[in-house]
């Protein structure tokens, strides 16, 4: 059974191309296989729901409580201690936090980094656009395939050199009075 959910509204998948298997890469799968596993151990029983994050009622829970019950905490802990911000409290030196890691920005801004990271890899828009089941193409690329800041400082550079030896070359052609 396929079901999609958003804010906490369990239906049919918005598009067709959502009722396909979500490609993970390895890494990822591996982490939510242990998180799965947790659950596991934590219920005395595999989740019967499927979800893949589930609340005690055996529905999904909703993203909000996701990025601050799982997400959050595994990005924001302690510099030197290693410690959740929740668990520092008992510590004895001040809270710094890992600068090495990444902040939270959301999930779409997860998506517009996947997107962009996807596209700079040389994979076309329309790949892009089925991982991350889009209907339309012009979707993927108007809105989360972002050109990396300095790319478009060096397009300008371009554009600069092109325009001053263009210049040049101009000046080169005239005729003196």
């Amino acid at each position: 059974m396929t079901r999609s959910v958003w804010e906490g509204f369990v239906g049919e998948p918005k598009t067709e191309a959502s009722a396909d298997d979500v490609p993970i890469i390895a890494p990822l799968r591996e982490k939510l296989e242990q998180h799965r596993q947790r659950l596991t151990e934590q219920l005395g029983r595999r989740p019967a729901s499927g979800w893949m994050f589930e609340s005690e009622a055996g529905t999904p829970i909703h993203l909000g409580n996701l990025i601050n019950r799982e997400i959050l905490p595994a990005l924001n802990v302690c510099k030197i201690c290693r410690k959740t911000e929740d668990e520092h409290r008992d510590a004895d030196h001040k809270y710094v936090r890992d600068s090495s890691r990444p902040t939270w920005h959301g999930f779409h801004a997860f998506r517009r980094g996947l997107a962009t990271n996807l596209s700079a890899l040389g994979i076309p828009a329309e790949i892009i656009r089925l991982i991350l089941r889009h209907s339309d193409v012009a979707t993927t690329q108007r809105h989360y395939i972002k050109p990396p800041k300095d790319e478009v400082r060096k397009a300008m550079d371009r554009l600069e050199a092109h325009l001053e030896e263009r210049a040049k070359a101009a000046k080169g052609t005239m005729l003196p009075n």
